[in-house]
C-alpha cells in the first residue's frame, strides 16, 4: 500500500479509527518554534481494547506526542485517533 500523509491545520483532529495494516508509523514533520518547542497540541491517542471512544473517560487510553525526528510504530489494528492541533 502507498503511504498516507495527513496535514493538520489549527483545530484539525482525526477521529478514532483503525488503519487495518500490519504496521503504522507516525512521525511529525512540523518544525520547532523559535524557542525549540513543537507545535501546540497534536499527538496520537491510543484507546484501550474494547473502549468506545465516543463514551470514553480521559483515562481510557494514552496519548503520545513524539518530538520531530522521532516517531511511533504500532500495530495498525489498534484503535487510535489524532489529537486536536
Amino acid at each position: 500500500d502507498d503511504p498516507v500523509v495527513i496535514k493538520y491545520t489549527a483545530g484539525n483532529k482525526l477521529a478514532p479509527h483503525q488503519d487495518m495494516r500490519e504496521l503504522t508509523v507516525v512521525f511529525p514533520l512540523n518544525p520547532l518554534d523559535s524557542e525549540g518547542f513543537p507545535f501546540e497540541g497534536g499527538g496520537t491517542r491510543f484507546w484501550l481494547e474494547g473502549t468506545d471512544p465516543d463514551h470514553a473517560r480521559s483515562d481510557d487510553g494514552v496519548s503520545l506526542t513524539p518530538l520531530p525526528g522521532s516517531g511511533v510504530l504500532f500495530n495498525g489494528e489498534i484503535t487510535h485517533s489524532g489529537n486536536s492541533v
